[in-house]
């Protein structure tokens, strides 16, 4: 204003900039009427490559995503001034927030719908999963497809991998995901090995790429011991692995107590031939639960953006496993390196 006053800046300069400024504040703040201003969001006008970059899954998979989650037809949020959305919209949001780590006004624009909306059709998204189909990371008695002859089919593809136990069915491991410091219980979350705060899952991961059990969120600063011995999943994983015809033991790191159930290296100072071949052995197909976790940091990295993982602020845990869910249904539609 003050270049147009005296005479630096003409008036169809001033013009220009006075656009420029009016277009790039209504990008910043979009109107109230999103829907109006950018449009209501349409699966089927998106580009394949698109989908597939931003909800992870193919345009053609999604509808049986959606079913095998249960998730229902319309959404509601719940409460007098809940959202309603359809429930394949839902299903993307909450995709597209898991893909990458975006801010809720970055999604405004692709959605037509306000920041307040999308966190609460999150919310209800990933708690409706976990209510349908948490029982698939928690409890390994209702994996109705999880017996002994698939048991023995897992245990050979270890074996036939080079691995000296030849009944070692799955592997087990932690893993701790960095979040920002809180305000509250910083020393309980602050995990001494790694040097950051944090909350830390158990799982056990199988051959074909799978998730079976997750445990979590723990502390930070707990160790991988206590996550073994402090929960029911030794009695899950006893009832089946130990039968009368034969039994089948999981490998995991010396941080695990040995069982008849876990099997874990040789002591690092060993010096015995056979113990160190044992052992180099093992670590090469163990590799199999650290790619169980990469693969979730893969495809939806909202998750391992420390500086938006706020404890106090977000269901950290749920979403957590939100994840691990979806990447066992990536796995099952499209395949994983651990299987390959």
């Amino acid at each position: 204003a003050e270049l147009y006053v005296n005479g630096l800046l003409s008036a169809d300069g001033m013009l220009t900039v006075l656009e420029a400024f009016l277009e790039r504040d209504s990008i910043r703040n979009p109107p109230r009427q999103l829907r109006e201003h950018f449009g209501i969001f349409n699966l089927d006008e998106m580009a394949e490559q698109d989908v597939v970059r931003q909800f992870r899954f193919s345009k053609r998979d999604l509808p049986e995503l959606l079913r095998n989650l249960a998730i229902p037809p319309s959404v509601h949020t719940g409460g007098p001034n809940g959202y309603r959305v359809p429930g394949m919209t839902a299903l993307c949001i909450l995709l597209r927030r898991l893909a990458y780590p975006n801010r809720l006004s970055d999604l405004e624009r692709e959605f037509g719908i306000s920041k307040s909306a999308l966190s609460a059709i999150t919310n209800w998204t990933t708690n409706f999963i976990i209510q349908e189909k948490g029982h698939l990371l928690t409890d390994l008695g209702r994996i109705s497809w999880l017996n002994t002859g698939k048991l023995a089919t897992y245990a050979e593809a270890v074996a036939s991998r080079g691995a000296p136990l030849t009944t070692c069915w799955a592997f087990i491991g932690s893993t701790a995901r960095r979040m920002c410091r809180p305000e509250e219980d910083q020393g309980h979350n602050f995990s001494r090995h790694k040097r950051f705060h944090a909350l830390k899952y158990q799982s056990i991961a199988t051959p074909d790429g799978l998730i079976i059990n997750l445990q979590g969120p723990y502390q930070g600063r707990l160790r991988d011991a206590a996550f073994w011995t402090g929960n029911d999943v030794q009695d899950q994983v006893r009832r089946l692995c130990v039968t009368p015809a034969r039994s089948f033991v999981m490998y995991g790191d010396s941080s695990y107590p040995i069982s008849d159930i876990l099997i874990t290296p040789y002591p690092s100072k060993t010096q015995v031939p056979r113990q160190l071949l044992f052992n180099r052995a093992m670590s090469k197909v163990r590799i199999a639960v650290e790619w169980g976790f990469g693969k979730v940091l893969q495809q939806f990295p909202f998750v391992d953006h420390s500086k938006n993982q706020k404890l106090q602020l977000q269901d950290l845990g749920g979403m957590y496993s939100v994840a691990v869910l979806l990447t066992n249904c990536h796995t099952c539609l499209y395949g994983s390196q651990t299987s390959e």
